[in-house]
């Protein structure tokens, strides 16, 4: 599955995870888009895990010169880097810690969410997740929630 990182900031952490649940939405359309013209032209389709955290990092450029990169480092990102890897190992279409999705302000159970728990270096990780397309699509409707 794709992995990326993308950066959500705003003047509140609510804000902020906001975006980034309603950035998955738009995200799982285009990918239901992009997976029926794959199926049509091609035979296959393609497949993502999208996973949310929030949390405090370090954000900013580091290197020498013009040889710059945008880098985050902390615990969040740690996280963040488990939960994705627990997502795609579960072949999770969305996972959302539960700060992340506590901050939202929207109830999980108005999503289509189950709730699971994963362990990492002895901490237990609570999340919320879809396991299909059908349930992402149903799951990350929340443009008029939010």
């Amino acid at each position: 599955m794709p992995c990326g990182w993308n950066f959500f900031d705003g003047p509140t952490v609510v804000e902020a995870c906001r975006t980034a649940l309603t950035a998955a939405e738009q995200i799982e359309g285009d990918m239901r888009v992009l997976n029926a013209r794959l199926t049509r032209e091609l035979g296959f389709s393609a497949d993502l895990s999208l996973c949310i955290h929030a949390g405090p990092a370090v954000v900013g450029n580091a290197g020498h010169g013009e040889t710059r990169t945008l880098t985050a480092v902390g615990e969040t990102i740690d996280v963040a880097q488990r939960l994705r890897k627990y997502g795609r190992v579960q072949g999770l279409r969305l996972a959302i810690s539960r700060d992340a999705m506590a901050a939202t302000g929207v109830p999980p159970d108005s999503l289509s969410l189950r709730s699971m728990a994963f362990e990492y270096d002895g901490v237990v990780l609570d999340v919320y997740a879809t396991i299909t397309s059908d349930d992402a699509r149903r799951g990350l409707d929340v443009s008029h929630r939010v």
